[in-house]
């Protein structure tokens, strides 16, 4: 019995099987037949014919369903590589062509308000909705529509239209009507809607747009001119500027997410008129004053400029050198940067270009000359600061060979060199000023805290004055604290900057600190000169943070700073160049292995400390 009943199933699945193959087999039948009519009606398919077919399939498969002969109709497109797919219209349950291989819409007599180019695609085969599929990537043509973006720009535009009439019309019924009060004259009959024709002429609104007349005369009568709808953000007068920026960032690689934006809001009404427009808006239309803006303005803010600006997810690129060093993008960076110094002060640009030597004097040839013709030139060296970090560590396993230099081992072996592997990583920033001069030495050690003995650095080998406890005597050049380097600049001496972050490398907030410590020692006196210190920087992302940014821009420690190429800085960066970079790192290579060479004829500990790193730069 049990084999009966097993034998039944097996046949009854295979009737099965071979039905819906007999189904999609008609499908497919459908599908060449709607391709074929399109072909012959010049991409168009006759209206209600797949419709009638359609219905014809389902007198002996009932299953049969739109979707499927879509995917027939796609596949077989491709296949034939002819113009864009046939699509089943739910609401008619017809078959119909959504759009002409030369671009043009076709849409059903019975419905004039909704465009059949805008579809919807759904994974279910009886979904009462349109089905849009696109072309083979092969075959290039005009599917028609307009592109991505641009409807809702559109509406905009159309609506700041609109809006400009009503005004227009306001004003004109306004002086209409006091013209009228003037004369003693009654105004003409019709006069409101000859002006209202007139605006929407001007405007260039056809005739599908409405102006209503009693809006017209409501905001006569209230004396207003705009819309009193809702209430206006104060924010609405800078709101482009702050697009401008977060487009300025996203084209730069460098994106900011949505709560680094409403900071950077923030910022910039921070200590502004704005600031106070905010606070204002705030008591008058909010339950709680905050002073600063909030997730409500953020969202209202993106509603508003959602043609121009989105927030999506991120994706990665890869950093390609090639494409960034080029002669064209080099030499744009260079012009920008040569206007930016001449609308600083620190430059002018005359009207020939000459050759120049090293020394900035003027040569009469090339082969005396350093660098290409330029018009510009320099006036003030010393204002302009270049700056850029390098990274080192306490352990010389990574260390590399100085200039070649060779051991002596058997002839089959190879030297093997003791080296310190105390690992900690520290950075170094040389700022630099146009002149040659170096103006400041800042380290950044690895590290969560900072302690006082780094800054102050230990020599094992300076003999210990006076008592144990006495520093003040052991701290100074040559003594057993001998402290970083200290430079003198425009009379002014700087002393060596130490600070520390969790991973060694710089941040927004240390920059901000570095400059800083150069602007309380007066280095640059900007109201005697009536000068900014120019700052060139690279794209390195702490140069975008919001510490780093309100600093640079407060009136009393403005610098002016410029965003080089994010790519090849060796190619165009002081602070990157061989002459500084390569040179620092082979100096510091060798002044390591002569630590740990002195450490160990001394019977010390064959490390390198934090102590240590001081001295060593």
């Amino acid at each position: 019995m049990g084999k009966k009943v097993h034998g039944a199933k097996r046949k009854s699945s295979k009737a099965g099987a071979l039905s819906k193959q007999f189904m999609l087999n008609s499908a497919k039948c459908i599908a060449e037949m709607i391709i074929d009519e399109k072909v012959k009606n010049d991409g168009r398919v006759p209206w209600g014919f797949a419709a009638k077919l359609l219905n014809e399939g389902r007198k002996t498969f009932p299953n049969l369903s739109r979707r499927t002969i879509n995917n027939y109709v796609i596949k077989l497109q491709k296949e034939r590589k002819i113009g864009r797919s046939v699509t089943v219209d739910s609401l008619s349950n017809d078959i119909s062509s959504l759009t002409t291989p030369n671009g043009g819409a076709e849409t059903s007599n019975h419905d004039n308000t909704e465009d059949s180019s805008h579809t919807d695609s759904t994974d279910s085969d009886d979904s009462d909705s349109y089905s849009n599929f696109s072309n083979d990537e092969n075959v290039h043509q005009n599917i028609g529509g307009r592109p991505k973006g641009s409807t809702v720009a559109s509406s905009l535009e159309l609506k700041k239209r609109v809006d400009l009439a009503m005004e227009d019309a306001v004003n004109k019924l306004r002086e209409a009507q006091a013209k009228s009060k003037n004369t003693n004259e009654r105004m003409k009959k019709g006069a409101l809607t000859e002006i209202i024709s007139n605006t929407k002429a001007k405007y260039d609104l056809g005739d599908s747009i409405t102006i209503n007349p009693g809006s017209i005369r409501q905001r006569v009568k209230r004396n207003t001119v705009t819309s009193l709808l809702g209430t206006k953000s104060p924010m609405l007068e800078i709101e482009p500027y702050i697009v401008s920026l977060i487009t300025q960032l996203a084209n730069m690689r460098v994106p900011i997410t949505t709560k680094q934006g409403l900071q950077l809001c923030n910022s910039i009404i921070k200590g502004t008129k704005f600031a106070s427009k905010v606070t204002e808006f705030q008591s008058k239309n909010l339950r709680s004053v905050t002073k600063e803006l909030g997730p409500g303005y953020w969202r209202g803010f993106l509603r508003r400029n959602k043609h121009l600006i989105a927030a999506k997810k991120a994706v990665k690129f890869d950093t390609k050198r090639a494409e960034w060093c080029t002669y064209s993008n080099l030499e744009e960076m260079y012009n920008e940067i040569y206007s930016h110094l001449v609308t600083s002060g620190l430059a002018v640009k005359h009207d020939e270009a000459v050759w120049r030597n090293a020394a900035g004097e003027v040569v009469l040839c090339e082969e005396d000359a350093c660098g290409m013709k330029s018009c510009f030139e320099l006036i003030h060296p010393e204002w302009l600061v270049f700056v850029d970090e390098v990274g080192s560590n306490t352990s010389q396993a990574k260390d590399g060979a100085v200039g070649g230099q060779t051991y002596l081992c058997t002839k089959d072996g190879r030297p093997q060199q003791r080296a310190a592997t105390k690992d900690c990583h520290f950075t170094i920033l040389g700022f630099t000023a146009a002149s040659g001069d170096p103006i400041m030495c800042a380290i950044i050690f690895a590290a969560k805290t900072m302690k006082s003995e780094w800054v102050l650095g230990f020599d094992p080998f300076v003999e210990w004055i006076g008592e144990e406890n006495n520093v003040e005597e052991n701290m100074g050049e040559g003594k057993a604290m001998p402290g970083g380097p200290q430079v003198m600049f425009r009379g002014k001496n700087v002393p060596c900057f130490c600070c520390n972050s969790e991973n060694g490398s710089i941040t927004g907030d240390l920059l901000k600190e570095m400059l800083a410590a150069i602007d309380r020692l007066e280095v640059f006196d900007r109201e005697e000169a009536g000068l900014n210190p120019f700052l060139l920087l690279d794209g390195h992302g702490s140069r975008f943070e919001l510490d780093f940014l309100n600093y640079i821009n407060e009136d009393e420690t403005k610098w002016e700073c410029c965003i080089g190429l994010p790519y090849g800085t060796s190619y165009w960066q002081v602070g990157d160049s061989s002459e500084q970079n390569g040179c620092f790192k082979m100096a510091l290579t060798k002044a390591k292995q002569e630590l740990v060479t002195k450490k160990n004829d001394a019977g010390l500990e064959f490390a390198i400390n934090r102590t240590d790193i001081v001295g060593l730069v």
